[in-house]
């Protein structure tokens, strides 16, 4: 599957279709190199009757604007498209070919922003082939192509612009071309003259300005992923006129996205004259690259001696300097929650199954199981667990409302497409626009392993479409600032993985981001889908999963958990800010804690009493909380004869540090209710523990019947909750 690989297929197609094809590595700079390379063609064919040279440069790191491209960038265009010639002119001056053939670029007419070198070195090619024509007997072409496109799903896509070729029409041209023999072509999809008369000519700037303000727009504005707001004051809205008439639209919000509203670069270049018209300004080239928005782009040209105080982001700002000075309270308001979990698909849901005792798992057929993909013979082995808790609906993603096209849509992982839907609805529920906010939201949250992903790049449906944007998109790395960039995000942006404690540990660094003063609010959670949805489990005798699918945690009958699917993101800010902005505050968090154990345990997966007992006692310290004066703890509980045992012993030890008292604390876990969430467990404990303190009720650990043996619960702080009972407020936290 990788570019090595993609490229010996497009051999074999090639082959396939009846073509004799060899396969050379040479440096078409390097004349020993090329000579080698001819000869070797010529002793196997017997013959060269042309040539095709489509060498060149397109490396994105050096494409830059005039002032700031370096020697070496400008230098890296040359190697191949003039060097090389001049080796391919004195080696083809020894035959008489049919033709020469250079594949040069429509920028060598049309120019391009950051294109001054590539530009150059087509240009170059196109002398060359004239300069060739008079003095050799080969007849070399010259064709200056338009964009290319080789994802046709992609065509309509305003933010490619309008004049992309698919392989079909530049297989017909390049026909035509050859048949004509013209030492130069020009290729244009669009019309050339008009083109060459609006971005070379700029024949439209020097129309007069009352034409200009009386041109009608042609057509609507596009929908995109951001809601159209109107220009507030006269600033914005002489730059939307201006974007208005040189995009040809009827609108252009706000916020809008110059190149998603179909602009490029060198459209730009009309918008930036206009504009230093306008304002009579002196503005860079690169200002849309800077400042892409009616708004931004407002604020980058706002005079420097009256600048706009804005109120709010001043204020946000003297927070953040305060709490890096002063430290301040340590609380931490949770003022949104939301989530995707098996058997419901909203937080309220969720707390409903819980506290009415709801087993939220999926029983699978034969038949479903099979369809999904599981192999036959082991749907049909003993050990095999045809259950699983699942979520509703993963394949369904409303791509259009982030700004994805739906071929982006369809190679997204549907852990990326749920985390988009979470992290827009926690910050509705808390009613936060982005586009609006000045404050700085982080984003901290880990996703499982793609195996959607590894799926596509097996099926050879796909294989062709998946590419390194579709890796990358996928990457566990993106999920975070895939979501800060679609939602304008602009606090630290933090990819987690610690398997089942990710979204802890995402909450635990949300909340030090939040208390240095980097954060003004800051997202936290976690997700794991696992595909197909519809499979199970072979159980393996002293493994992590569930025999029968049942989680019993604490359990004399414990035997594991099962890997389920679910999403849950809170959204947190410092109490005192949230006070301040009259929030809803669902819970406070008083402290947090991590580390890990070294190597003082039995294996690198086993736990650690002294560990997890080091680590709790240092969150109690922090928080500053009697732990005598608990009453409820949300445990991991996985279910493990081993597991569950040192956990206890683990917790024990941590509140035995400050209190003797025993059978005071209800222990709990989701883990019986909806399984094991994976990446998302922690936040979906942490969820679950809210609504009990908002509710004021304990519900029920299901599946409990008798302890664990090696569980010392009438010793310990800890008893177990086998009903719903309730949770009256009292005088402690």
């Amino acid at each position: 599957d990788d570019s090595t690989s993609r490229r010996i297929r497009r051999v074999q197609n090639l082959e396939a279709l009846g073509a004799d094809v060899m396969v050379c590595s040479a440096n078409v700079a390097d004349e020993a190199s090329m000579r080698a390379v001819v000869s070797e063609t010529i002793a196997r064919f017997g013959m060269l009757h042309g040539i095709i040279h489509g060498a060149g440069n397109v490396n994105p790191d050096d494409f830059h604007v005039i002032e700031h491209i370096t020697t070496a960038q400008c230098e890296s265009q040359f190697p191949s498209k003039a060097y090389g010639l001049y080796i391919l002119e004195r080696i083809v001056e020894e035959r008489e070919l049919d033709f020469c053939y250079l594949l040069s670029s429509i920028s060598a007419i049309l120019g391009g922003l950051g294109y001054a070198a590539y530009t150059s070195a087509n240009f170059f090619m196109d002398i060359f082939a004239h300069r060739a024509n008079q003095r050799g007997r080969t007849q070399w072409l010259a064709t200056n192509w338009d964009t290319w496109n080789f994802t046709v799903e992609h065509a309509d896509s305003p933010k490619l612009g309008q004049y992309e070729m698919v392989p079909a029409q530049g297989i017909d041209a390049f026909a035509r071309v050859l048949e004509r023999g013209a030492t130069q072509i020009v290729h244009s999809i669009g019309d050339l003259d008009t083109r060459i008369r609006q971005w070379v000519l700029l024949e439209s700037l020097q129309d007069n300005q009352a034409t200009s303000e009386t041109r009608l727009a042609t057509h609507a504005r596009p929908s995109l992923d951001t809601p159209y707001v109107a220009p507030n004051n006269d600033y914005e809205r002489r730059i939307a006129a201006i974007w208005q008439q040189v995009l040809g639209l009827e609108q252009v919000g706000l916020h809008d996205n110059f190149f998603d509203l179909g602009g490029n670069s060198l459209i730009s270049l009309q918008v930036i004259a206009r504009l230093k018209k306008e304002f009579k300004t002196q503005i860079p080239a690169v200002a849309l690259f800077e400042a892409p928005t009616v708004s931004a782009l407002a604020q980058y040209l706002a005079p420097q001696d009256a600048p706009q105080v804005d109120r709010q982001e001043t204020q946000l700002r003297q927070r953040r300097q305060r709490m890096r000075e002063t430290g301040g309270s340590q609380d931490i308001a949770i003022i949104g929650m939301a989530g995707r979990f098996p058997g419901a698909n909203t937080v309220e849901q969720f707390w409903n199954n819980l506290r009415d005792g709801v087993e939220s798992l999926t029983h699978f057929s034969d038949a479903e199981l099979i369809e999904a993909g599981v192999d036959p013979l082991v749907v049909q082995n003993p050990a095999y667990v045809k259950s699983r808790h699942v979520l509703d609906n993963v394949e369904d993603f409303d791509a259009a409302f982030f700004g994805y096209t739906p071929r982006e849509a369809e190679l997204m992982d549907p852990q990326q497409r749920l985390f988009h839907e979470c992290a827009w609805e926690v910050l509705e529920m808390a009613g936060y626009d982005t586009l609006r906010y000045k404050g700085l939201v982080g984003v901290f949250a880990g996703a499982n392993i793609s195996l959607y992903l590894m799926r596509l790049a097996a099926d050879p449906t796909f294989s062709v479409i998946t590419n390194e944007s579709a890796i990358f998109e996928n990457a566990q790395d993106g999920l975070t600032t895939n979501v800060s960039y679609r939602l304008n995000l602009r606090g630290p942006s933090f990819a987690v993985q610690t398997f089942c404690s990710t979204s802890l540990v995402a909450t635990h660094l949300a909340c030090r981001s939040l208390l240095n003063g980097e954060s003004d609010m800051a997202l936290a959670g976690g997700v794991s889908v696992r595909v197909p949805v519809k499979m199970g489990h072979l159980y393996r005798e002293g493994g992590q999963e569930s025999p029968d699918g049942h989680c019993r945690t604490f359990d004399a009958n414990a035997q594991g958990a099962v890997w389920a699917d679910g999403v849950a993101v809170v959204l947190l800010k410092r109490l005192d800010d949230a006070l301040a902005d009259g929030d809803t505050i669902h819970a406070v968090i008083k402290g947090s804690a991590i580390n890990n154990d070294g190597n003082m345990k039995v294996g690198y997966t086993a736990p650690s009493v002294v560990g997890q007992s080091t680590a709790i006692i240092a969150a109690l310290e922090q928080s500053k909380i009697d732990p005598a004066t608990i009453g409820y703890l949300e445990a991991h509980g996985s279910a493990t004869p081993l597991g569950d045992p040192i956990e206890v012993a683990s917790l024990t030890k941590a509140f035995r540090a400050f209190t003797a008292r025993t059978n005071f604390c209800v222990v709990g876990s989701a883990k019986p209710n909806v399984g094991h969430l994976d990446r998302a467990s922690g936040v979906a404990g942490l969820i679950k523990t809210t609504m009990i303190l908002k509710h004021g009720v304990i519900p029920p650990l299901l599946h409990f019947e008798r302890p664990n043996p090696e569980i010392d619960f009438a010793s310990s702080p800890f008893v177990i909750a086998t009903q719903r009972q309730p949770w009256p407020r009292g005088t402690t936290p």
